[in-house]
């Protein structure tokens, strides 16, 4: 009886594959796997807009950290002519933290510029095909 069974399900197996074999229009398929490309570039230009936005965010908070430094050391240099250690110091470690911030920037910049160029060669590929 199991063998039965099973050869029966063969049998409907067959024929449904026969079936869905002849349904299916080539050019339909080629027009969906080409849709599916188009999409998945526009979705990769996307990502790519919001990765090279998040880099120049961060070039710019950078450059502001680096010209919190110069102030700092230049208040450092200023409080020292004028003979306040106290500022002196306190400016230093200012320039300390803005220095720290801005190499912590310089990380993160680097790591969204190499996602970066990752998307851009990922974007080449798809046009390309």
């Amino acid at each position: 009886m199991s063998n039965m069974l099973h050869r029966a399900a063969e049998i409907v197996e067959a024929k449904v594959n026969k079936f869905l074999n002849a349904t299916e229009n080539p050019n339909e398929t080629l027009d969906l796997s080409y849709e599916k490309m188009l999409t998945a570039l526009q979705e990769t230009k996307r990502h790519l807009a919001d990765v090279v936005t998040e880099q120049k965010m961060l070039e710019r908070q950078m450059l502001a950290a680096h010209a919190d430094s110069h102030r700092s050391e230049n208040d450092a240099r200023a409080a020292l002519k004028a003979g306040r250690e106290d500022l002196a110091r306190a400016a230093l470690t200012e320039k300390q933290a803005a220095d720290q911030k801005a190499a912590s920037l310089q990380e993160a910049c680097d790591r969204v510029a190499a996602q970066s160029k990752k998307l851009i060669d990922y974007e080449q590929q798809m046009e390309q095909r």
